[in-house]
């Protein structure tokens, strides 16, 4: 796996937010990196697309990330990491969130 992230919309929101700059429809997502492509400064980890210029927080809160893979939300095989999470603002902050429910398709 190359060292950029793909990124798959698997349901689509009814409502949908309007966040400045957001480049995805709200709804959940399937999010697929290796944990080899990612950047960590200053307390964030960030995975980025192809060209780069859209990147992409991983939650922080630990509690959060083990909620998700105790539901199978995350998972790591080798070095390729997938999520199912959806866009969380915070603030003026963006970050990925695993789901903290069993997500069925």
């Amino acid at each position: 796996m190359s060292a950029n992230y793909d990124i798959t919309q698997l349901s689509e929101d009814k409502v949908q937010k309007r966040w400045k700059r957001f480049p995805f429809k709200h709804g959940i997502h399937l999010l697929v990196f290796s944990y080899n492509g990612l950047s960590t400064y200053n307390g964030s980890t960030t995975v980025y697309n192809r060209n780069g210029n859209i990147p992409i927080e991983i939650e922080r809160d630990y509690k959060k990330m083990f909620i998700g893979m105790s539901h199978g939300n995350v998972t790591v095989n080798d070095d390729v990491v997938s999520i199912i999470g959806r866009f969380e603002k915070r603030g003026d902050q963006l970050f990925f969130t695993p789901l903290q429910e069993k997500f069925n398709a």
